[in-house]
């Protein structure tokens, strides 16, 4: 399976430059795939997908442990988005670890945020992202409540990273299910986003441990072979106890962001349900 594949690649690459190449090619749609309109925002790049700039958008934060995934990476799940929520959708290149650790990714996604909300004509931008782009999300949402922004109008989450810790059951549970994602990649990832003195418990870092109060509807899509499934379990209950209004689906045999594999029935569903959520 070429998943697998992949991550012996991975496992077996010599340096980080190499590994970001090989996940780019992963999940590159290829030649006729559509490309969106790319924007410098403040030195920050963007990919935005969608013809209507003026209607309520949609923020997307990529995954990839905050080391890898890009732009390209994400350009298939981001053009379909779009498509199926009848919505712009507007990706950021935020900055990556190790070159550039927490909070530079979260200050990016900010800035491209507030440019947002300064351009646009109707009010109601969405969040939305997968893996580390899912906590991203969520550490921008206490961002934007703390800097006195417009709140978002939704978020949608893909196999959230919610837990720099790896606390949950699941990173040991679904250690041997998931095909895509391991806890030793995990916690090299957190390590280097983090740095040595980084604290994984900060609410920023790992939204699981954040305030819940105030959320916009929340969707929330894993798997149940999904190495952060107990991410998603745990802040899809303590969201509800908050009064959040928030949805969570979990797909039987699917692992960790299955979604970016558009070949397989499940991702299908799965996205036009998010698209629909966004919409």
């Amino acid at each position: 399976m070429r998943i697998e594949a992949a991550r012996r690649t991975w496992e077996a690459a010599s340096d980080l430059e190499a590994i970001r190449k090989s996940f780019d090619a992963l999940f590159d749609p290829g030649e006729g795939a559509p490309l969106g309109a790319i924007r410098s925002v403040g030195g920050i790049e963007t990919e935005r997908f969608g013809a209507w700039f003026t209607t309520p958008q949609v923020l997307f934060l990529h995954g990839g442990g905050y080391q890898v995934g890009s732009l390209r990476s994400h350009r298939g799940i981001m053009s379909t988005l779009s498509e199926l929520s009848a919505r712009p959708v507007v990706g950021v290149a935020y900055r990556r670890a190790p070159e550039h650790r927490f909070p530079a990714a979260i200050d990016d996604a900010l800035s491209v945020y507030r440019h947002l909300c300064e351009q646009a004509v109707e009010p109601g931008i969405s969040l939305a992202g997968d893996s580390a782009g899912g906590g991203l999300a969520l550490a921008l949402c206490q961002r934007i409540s703390a800097d006195g922004l417009p709140a978002p109008a939704s978020v949608a989450l893909i196999s959230p990273w919610l837990d720099l810790g790896l606390t949950g059951a699941s990173y040991r549970d679904k250690a041997e299910e998931d095909i895509f994602s391991t806890p030793d990649a995990l916690l090299r990832m957190s390590r280097s986003y983090l740095g040595r003195s980084g604290d994984p418990t900060d609410p920023l870092a790992s939204p699981i441990h954040m305030d819940v109060t105030g959320l916009p509807p929340v969707l929330i899509h894993a798997g149940d072979a999904d190495i952060t499934l107990s991410d998603s379990i745990t802040f899809a209950d303590r969201a509800r106890a908050a009064g959040v209004p928030v949805s969570l689906r979990v797909w039987p045999g699917m692992f960790h962001h299955f979604q970016m594999f558009p070949d397989l029935p499940e991702s299908r569903e799965s996205l036009a349900e998010i698209g629909g959520f966004l919409s």
